[in-house]
């Protein structure tokens, strides 16, 4: 798989940003960065993919199923309804669709997925071996999501 180059770094959004016509929902294959068989994927579903101002808040990447496989994540916006699919970049280690409660999605590490836990409780993550995905309804509150043992299970994000 071509490496993907679009990495999305945490923001502070305030209720004011969403409102702003900055936030809108865009054609998959307006994301050059995205490999071709993932816009294809994405319009076949017929997808539209968050995004505010620059940031392509709809797309991540990340190691979300063993160390060294890259995959992409990307929010799939359709009839008012968002999930996540995921493209793997190896073996499949969970399904390749989930819901999405947010707008924003980004991967998150081993030190971010014990530190929420820590500072907030929640469910008690499992060994961390891998990277995630922290699903963002954005100004409000996050899940993280990550694959174990065949099944997503959510995680503490932030509130």
């Amino acid at each position: 798989m071509k490496p993907f180059s679009l990495f999305v770094s945490f923001l502070i959004f305030s209720p004011s940003i969403l409102a702003s016509s900055d936030f809108t929902s865009i054609a998959p294959n307006s994301i050059s960065d995205l490999p071709p068989h993932v816009i294809s994927a994405l319009e076949k579903e017929k997808c539209l993919v968050p995004k505010w101002g620059y940031q392509f808040g709809g797309v991540t990447e990340g190691e979300f199923a063993r160390p060294g496989q890259r995959d992409v994540a990307v929010i799939c916006t359709r009839n008012n309804h968002s999930r996540i699919l995921v493209f793997w970049g190896g073996p499949a280690g969970c399904s390749s669709e989930m819901d999405s409660i947010g707008q924003f999605i980004s991967t998150v590490d081993k030190q971010y997925i014990l530190g929420h836990f820590a500072a907030y409780g929640g469910n008690k993550p499992p060994k961390i071996t891998h990277q995630a995905i922290n699903d963002h309804y954005l100004g409000k509150a996050s899940i993280v999501k990550y694959c174990h043992q065949g099944e997503w299970i959510e995680l503490t994000g932030a509130d």
